[in-house]
Order: structure tokens, then sequence, then C-alpha cells
């Protein structure tokens, strides 16, 4: 199964979310992406 929808979507949100940020160190960068809350709704198809 391809998963380039997945990859399309994270890719996306992680340019949207930090697109422009400055971190002074890894550890600023791990924090955020820790404080990071994403929500997700999938719907069953039948």
């Amino acid at each position: 199964m391809d998963n380039g929808i997945m990859e399309n979507f994270f890719g996306r949100l992680k340019v949207e979310m930090y697109y422009g940020e400055k971190f002074e160190c890894p550890r600023g960068f791990i924090e955020k992406l820790k404080n990071t809350q994403i929500t997700t709704t999938m719907k069953e198809f039948q």
C-alpha cells in the first residue's frame, strides 16, 4: 500500500507549523514539538 498521502499530510503540517521558526538548540525544537497537539478525525467508510 502506498503511504504517499500521509507523507504529504505530515510534510505540509511540518511546513505550516515550523516554517521560519528559529530554534536556539535541538532541545527547544523538541519541547515545542512535545507541546503541539495534533487532532485528527477519521470516519469509517461503509
